[in-house]
């Protein structure tokens, strides 16, 4: 977690920072689904792939800036096996993040 993360959790308690993380996390995986989906949908035939790429790529950025110091940013569930995997995140965490 960063050092902005840990001050807007300081004091907090276990159930609050959970239900912040899981919050941010809705927010921040609604707005990739929607922006993927948006600009396939109604930019593909048109504007062809790289402007998709690009929004898709723009909605990562803002989101990890937005929420990232939140929840760290796993707005993807293959992040988050991946990192549990590589021992950089505790599997308990995640389990109650994606459930």
């Amino acid at each position: 977690m960063t050092a902005l993360g840990s001050r807007l959790f300081a004091g907090a308690s276990w159930e609050m920072k959970m239900s912040r993380e899981f919050s941010a996390e809705v927010i921040g995986t609604f707005t990739l689904v929607s922006a993927v989906c948006g600009a396939a949908l109604f930019s593909a035939p048109s504007a062809g792939l790289i402007a998709v790429a690009f929004a898709v790529g723009l909605s990562v950025l803002a989101m990890a800036y937005a929420v990232g110091p939140i929840s760290g940013g796993h707005f993807n569930p293959a992040v988050t096996c991946g990192l549990v995997a590589a021992g950089r995140f505790d599997a308990a965490k995640a389990f109650s993040l994606r459930t």
